[in-house]
């Protein structure tokens, strides 16, 4: 019983690494994306800016686009009917 146990668990790692092999000599390298570019930074607005104003807001997103940021990051949000909705995380006042 232990034998059969030990000859299965053989012959699927055997399949695994089969397949494995097969797998590396389909690979392709990724082509290079700009965001990985190690000799320019980028500059993200993260939720709009929030120097520039209320985050999250119309009014900094278009005051980093006028900056010409590289990556302008959004809190958005997808619903069942396929429309896009801004998130705002909600932030609570210590009561104490």
């Amino acid at each position: 019983m232990l034998q059969k146990r030990f000859q299965t668990l053989l012959i699927l790692v055997l399949i695994f690494l089969i397949a494995f092999e097969v797998l590396c000599l389909f690979a392709r390298p990724v082509s290079d994306h700009p965001y990985f570019y190690p000799d320019k930074f980028l500059v993200i607005a993260h939720r709009g800016g929030r120097s520039l104003g209320p985050e999250n807001t119309l009014y900094t997103y278009r005051k980093a686009v006028k900056l010409r940021v590289d990556v302008l990051e959004m809190d958005v949000r997808g619903t069942s009917d396929g429309q896009f909705l801004r998130r705002q995380p909600v932030k609570y006042r210590n009561l104490n």
